[in-house]
């Protein structure tokens, strides 16, 4: 019989357990606090990329089905889009579409649970309220400071006729017939 040779270090919480003991008396670290539980769990590249590819051979395989049944047309643009997740696998953006609807579906859930972001839509309420009834009053000229009359322009027309700038007589030779034809 072999001896079994052990380590001098004794577990903190048994034999092979992990020492800083289960997930729930582990402290949150910076990064994961107030995030989902599954935040912590970092997927590597390699995962992403193996995602990508796993997406586009189903693709592919549906890409064949439509081939056969829809025609060479319609199987040639399922297969364009069938690559598209192994592109972004491959270039990341699959690992960033991700991320981007994790960080809608974490703002929708605080939306919908945190008083204070009420209390946030509310006051949104209040000032989207009282901009429309500035609009209105200010439609309907009520509490709006009157200027002074010589600083508004008139509105009405002048009674006088309009001056030429410089008399000529071509001018005048224009107008003459201009007149006389009923054109003013």
């Amino acid at each position: 019989m072999q001896a079994v040779w052990r380590s001098p270090r004794v577990m903190a919480h048994g034999e092979g357990q992990n020492p800083m003991g289960s997930a729930e008396n582990r402290p949150a670290s910076r990064a994961t606090r107030g995030r989902p539980p599954y935040a912590g769990i970092v997927i590597d590249a390699t995962t992403w990329q193996a995602l990508g590819l796993t997406l586009t051979v189903l693709g592919l395989l549906v890409s064949i089905l439509v081939w056969r049944r829809r025609g060479p047309a319609a199987g040639v643009r399922s297969t364009a889009w069938s690559l598209l997740p192994l592109a972004a696998g491959l270039t990341g953006t699959l690992r960033l579409l991700w991320e981007i609807g994790d960080s809608i579906v974490s703002w929708a859930v605080r939306l919908v649970f945190s008083p204070v972001v009420w209390v946030g839509i509310a006051v949104a309420g209040v000032s989207l309220m009282l901009f429309a009834v500035s609009a209105a009053m200010h439609a309907r000229g009520l509490g709006t400071t009157r200027r002074a009359p010589a600083q508004q322009l008139s509105a009405e027309p002048s009674r006088r006729k309009a001056q030429p700038a410089v008399q000529d007589k071509d001018m005048d030779d224009i107008e003459a017939i201009l007149r006389k034809h009923g054109i003013s």
